[in-house]
């Protein structure tokens, strides 16, 4: 199994304490995920914090597909990570990282690494797909 992986920062306009905060409110996952996707949530188990899980319904292709996910890592206000249990990837882990940069300013860092299913089919459809 191959992994990949991608980085991505964004500066946010308020303190790393308020930014995880906004993170561990209820509905934060709904208000992230893209509106032109069709993915869900369908359930899910307690809130930010280490243990919790949540299902995702998302369509690849014609096909529903679940993905679940659960919470580790959390280290308010530092981190925490979603490591995917279910779902369409062969390996998901994904840490979000707030680093201060004052008292009204940090940086949001999404560090992902992946691994897509059916090998070379797989690779191939990476560019398109994550």
């Amino acid at each position: 199994m191959t992994r990949h992986g991608f980085v991505r920062r964004s500066r946010l306009p308020v303190g790393a304490e308020a930014a995880y905060a906004w993170h561990a409110r209820e509905g934060a996952l709904e208000r992230l995920l893209p509106p032109w996707k069709n993915v869900r949530v369908v359930r899910r188990t307690g809130g930010l914090a280490d243990g919790s899980q949540v299902e995702l319904l998302l369509r690849v292709g014609p096909a529903p597909v679940a993905w679940v996910a659960e919470i580790r890592d959390c280290r308010p206000p530092e981190q925490f990570r979603d490591v995917q249990l279910r779902g369409p990837m062969a390996h998901w882990d994904h840490l979000h990282r707030f680093e201060p940069e004052g008292p009204r300013a940090c940086t949001l860092e999404d560090r992902v690494e992946y691994a897509l299913p059916a090998g070379p089919i797989g690779v191939a459809v990476d560019a398109a797909w994550v």
